[in-house]
């Protein structure tokens, strides 16, 4: 899915953070994570749908990224 639209193994590494954080919430109701822990995983996943439904409109350029201090940019080329 993430390949077929160019999006590269290290962009998706954060997936991995994302999906054991869905087990905890599946399978026992909640997370043990601390806060920080559950914001990092939260921006990490919203960075990946913004990227994939960018690459998806075959968006060219630069885009910010969502994080705590509001600084930093993907270019997609």
């Amino acid at each position: 899915m993430f390949s077929c639209i160019g999006m590269k193994d290290e962009t998706l590494s954060d997936l991995k953070s994302v999906v054991n954080l869905r087990n905890d919430i599946i399978h026992t109701a909640l997370s043990e994570r601390s806060y920080d822990e559950q914001y990092k995983t939260y921006t990490d996943c919203r960075n990946l749908i913004a990227e994939y439904l960018l690459r998806l409109l075959g968006f060219k350029g630069s885009f910010n990224l969502f994080n705590e201090s509001g600084i930093g940019k993907k270019i997609i080329e």
